[in-house]
């Protein structure tokens, strides 16, 4: 079941929540619960990874509207629930995490050929370029800068396995581990997700300088690196849509807000008015919505209004609801997890950690199902299972 949920997570929003509460389900009435209390208690990591939620639980009971701060406690009930129950429950091995990372990656593959294929039948039948952005993934509802963020981790899961093992790896398995990569790289620039296209950038400089670097040297590394990142960029730049949106990032019109940059801009000047009425408490989650719409308003934001935007930064949705100490607490969790992932050496994990940090810098995405199951599932298989590494 852990497996389904690895391969649903990048394909579908909400189909993964099912096989969740399925597996939790099984765990509960599996018995043996003395084992599974200790199994919880003995495993100090479980406390500060299920912590989290109090932070949004605190959230919620400051809220005036608690229907509507209610909702969003659902949406991150899993937040508690996975820690709780896969901690109490399951010991996975070396092989068992590897297996779990193995289907997710396999997901991402077949979700981005699915994607191109699709693009292609719909050129071939209309004549329509629906071979980026949002027209790429139309057939699924998620935005794509989630979807740009599980495919960056899945080149970051195979650049990582490709640096451990290169010397163990056939040819073979080294140009197909190769081209995935840049397949994965193709797609993420199709699609056009900016801070996803951003960490690919990062991720994929670091592991391939590392690469270059353990088999050739430093300065052949040097000279890979910069001769990749002027191929890439010049892909980039090539393509017609995918340069248009980067023009975004300089270009402003202050008529429409079709930029997203410049809607990003309004977007953060409100949540900052917002935030500093509430600084030290926050609005709770479920009065932050009608406190940005209303300065919005104020702001002459129409499409804020009309839309109801959140805040598009994580951070700055932690301080609107929770005001500067549940923004403190919030990063000194991650402050924690980045800790746990440097001692234990477990650079997979870092690198998750970093990712996902990254790109929740321009989204809200602890706000959807999709983005809580992505940092849940992930950050609990890497960050609580630290002593299966050894095992096999």
């Amino acid at each position: 079941m852990i497996c389904i949920i690895a391969v649903l997570i990048p394909v579908h929003k909400t189909l993964a929540s099912p096989v969740i509460l399925l597996s939790i389900l099984v765990i509960l009435f599996s018995g043996d619960y003395k084992n599974k209390w200790n199994t919880l208690i003995s495993n100090k990591r479980n406390f500060v990874f299920i912590g989290i939620y109090i932070i949004f639980l605190y959230a919620y009971l400051i809220s005036e509207n608690k229907q509507e701060a209610f909702i969003d406690l659902k949406v991150k009930l899993y937040l508690l629930l996975i820690p709780v129950f896969w901690t109490a429950a399951i010991t996975f091995t070396k092989k068992e995490i590897q297996r779990v990372l193995y289907w997710f990656v396999l997901s991402c593959i077949l979700f981005a050929a699915f994607a191109i294929a699709v693009a292609v039948y719909n050129f071939i039948i209309t004549g329509e370029n629906k071979f980026y952005y949002l027209d790429l993934v139309s057939f699924t509802y998620m935005h794509p800068a989630y979807i740009g963020m599980f495919e960056a981790f899945a080149f970051i899961i195979i650049s990582i396995d490709l640096i451990k093992s290169w010397n163990q790896f056939t040819v073979k398995r080294k140009w197909t581990y190769l081209l995935v990569l840049l397949f994965l790289t193709l797609f993420i620039f199709l699609l056009t997700a900016k801070m996803a296209i951003a960490s690919l950038f990062i991720f994929g400089n670091i592991a391939f300088f590392i690469l270059a670097k353990n088999n050739l040297g430093k300065k052949y590394a040097f000279l890979i690196i910069l001769s990749c990142n002027i191929v890439a960029l010049t892909a980039l730049l090539s393509l017609p849509y995918t340069r248009e949106r980067f023009k975004l990032l300089f270009t402003y019109n202050e008529v429409a807000y079709a930029n997203s940059v410049n809607s990003r801009s309004e977007i953060w000047k409100a949540s900052l008015e917002v935030a500093k009425q509430h600084l030290l408490f926050g609005t709770g989650s479920g009065d932050a919505e009608k406190a940005l719409t209303e300065a919005y308003a104020r702001n002459g934001f129409e499409k804020g209004v009309t839309e109801s935007y959140n805040t598009h930064n994580q951070y700055l949705q932690m301080l609107v609801e929770t005001g500067i100490i549940g923004l403190l607490l919030f990063t000194a969790f991650f402050g924690f997890c980045i800790r746990v992932a440097i001692l234990d050496k477990n650079y997979l994990y870092l690198s998750f950690l970093l990712l996902f940090m990254v790109n929740i810098s321009t989204e809200s995405m602890l706000k959807t199902q999709s983005g809580v199951v992505f940092f849940v599932f992930f950050n609990s298989l890497l960050g609580l299972y630290f002593k299966a590494k050894s095992e096999e």
